[in-house]
């Protein structure tokens, strides 16, 4: 692998794996690496021969994490949720969710409902929905990183 984790980026991975037999929500400022996290997780998970797909909400996003998976030596691509959706695709083992907040929308869920023996590894910096709606019902151990203080430190 060609990325290289900070101390902070590798104890949240670490912990990630420690609980793989969970869905994870990996809650960790904007700014701190999470997109690193992700793609590291990302060619971890599949050089052990995991089928892993990421997802991502906005085409920006897709590319900006395409090109980290890509430059970390994988051949992975992010995945369009509403494209996944209406394809007939093998089941993966992982979902890695970038800006997990989302996940409590209809077509997140919708996602999730087709593939439900997968392990979700979501990751936001707001784990906290406008609408209030909590994202218990999508992760089950939440895992927090540094703080913005923290991290400046």
């Amino acid at each position: 692998m060609k990325i290289k984790l900070r101390t902070d980026q590798a104890l949240l991975v670490e912990q990630v794996i420690n609980n793989l037999d969970k869905h994870n929500l990996v809650v960790s400022p904007s700014g701190s690496g999470k997109s690193y996290i992700l793609a590291y997780l990302e060619k971890l998970l599949t050089e052990q021969g995991y089928l892993v797909y990421v997802y991502a909400p906005t085409i920006e996003v897709r590319e900006q994490l395409n090109e980290l998976m890509k430059v970390n030596g994988s051949n992975n691509k992010t995945r369009s949720i509403i494209e996944d959706i209406n394809s007939d695709n093998d089941a993966p083992d992982y979902l890695l969710i970038d800006e997990a907040h989302h996940s409590e929308a209809e077509t997140y869920q919708l996602l999730f409902e087709k593939y439900p023996k997968a392990i979700k590894i979501g990751f936001s910096a707001t784990p906290e929905r406008l609408d209030g709606k909590g994202l218990d019902n999508s992760y089950q151990n939440i895992i927090i990183g540094k703080t913005v203080r923290e991290l400046i430190d």
